[in-house]
């Protein structure tokens, strides 16, 4: 998968979630810039592939926010109705 896409369809949906509070958001769009960091970083070397220290903090990142939403999706599952 293309990388800058990864990163910016990522920040499409973190941006498009709706009815979240604003600090979950905010945690979600700052582990999302470790991402836009690594990016950028490999931008400006004029890297077209990551290197396996970056590729292990995307992957690292990755299940960081996976496991956020699947956290938040528990919480929301356990709610009464």
């Amino acid at each position: 998968m293309d990388f800058a896409k990864l990163v910016g369809d990522i920040e499409a949906l973190i941006l498009s979630l709706q009815d979240i509070p604003n600090d979950w958001r905010n945690s979600l769009l700052s582990t999302w810039g470790v991402l836009e960091e690594i990016y950028a970083f490999a931008l400006d070397q004029g890297s077209h592939q990551l290197d396996h220290r970056q590729a292990e903090a995307v992957y690292k990142t990755l299940d960081k926010l996976e496991a956020m939403l699947n956290a938040e999706k528990g919480k929301k599952g356990s709610e009464p109705n």
